[in-house]
This record gives C-alpha cells, structure tokens and sequence, in this order.
C-alpha cells in the first residue's frame, strides 16, 4: 500500500460510519433473500434531479422483508477532497 493511502485508510478507520451523509455515497449493493442482487447508482439518481435520500427511504420502506444485505460503496476521492479542505480551512484560521 502507498505512503498516502495508508495516511488516508488511517483516517477512514477513526470514522464513525453510523451517520454518513447520502452525498458521500456512490451506490448501494441490495441482497435479497432469494440471492438476486440490485445495486442503485446514487450518482445517477443525483444526476437525474432526484431526491436520493427519499428514493432510499421508499426502497427500505417497501423491500425491508426481503433484504438480506446493504453494502455502501463510498466516493472516497469526494471525501478525501472534503476532508483536505475543510482541514486547510480550519488550519489557516487558527493560526
């Protein structure tokens, strides 16, 4: 692993994944309990004008019986791009 990618997998690892805004996320990976798998795009839906988080709600709302696993796949570049400027932001006015 290079230098910059264990620096950054340092810090994913200190995140606390419970409350992690829809905006961070590229897709979500659905498996069902018959085995099919779905994986909604986020970054279309986001693309198409559409609110992501009711789209999700609604998705949950009406499969909840039948899902067996989510995984969250994350936009990491989004987040390390946040972070890197929040951080020089906060640094540069508390000096």
């Amino acid at each position: 692993m290079k230098k910059t990618e264990t620096y950054w997998q340092e810090i994913f690892d200190t995140v606390d994944m419970k409350y992690l805004p829809v905006s961070y996320m590229k897709s979500i990976e659905v498996e069902f309990t018959d085995g099919e798998i779905w994986e909604i795009d986020l970054d279309e839906k986001e693309s198409e004008n559409v609110p992501v988080d009711e789209v999700l709600d609604n998705f949950f709302e009406e499969y909840e019986n039948t899902i067996k696993e989510v995984q969250f796949k994350l936009d990491f570049d989004k987040i390390k791009y946040d972070i890197s400027k929040r951080t020089t932001k906060f640094l540069k006015h508390n000096k």
